[in-house]
């Protein structure tokens, strides 16, 4: 019985190893995405308010920061950044 309970046992141990894996990559790429955004706009603008990156940090959705990171490109003022994150 003690050798299915340890069984078990690694097997949980590593499944959790591997959610913690892929849940750290996500992390990763969010901070990523975050940072993009962040350096392009500072770049752009020639710098941007603290509050406006504590709005960029404040989103935690890969596919939204994506879809702003796909477009800040085509904007041309800070002020449209803000109403491009508000939309997304």
């Amino acid at each position: 019985m003690s050798k299915i309970l340890t069984s078990w046992h690694k097997q949980g141990i590593e499944e959790g190893r591997k959610e913690g894996r892929i849940e750290g990559r996500k992390e990763g790429r969010i901070d990523a995405l975050k940072n993009m955004i962040i350096r392009l706009a500072r770049k752009k603008f020639n710098g941007i308010e603290a509050a406006t990156e504590t709005t960029i940090l404040k989103i935690n959705n890969p596919e939204r920061l994506e879809r702003i990171v796909e477009k800040i490109l085509d904007i041309h003022s800070e002020e449209e950044l803000l109403r491009l994150i508000d939309l997304h």
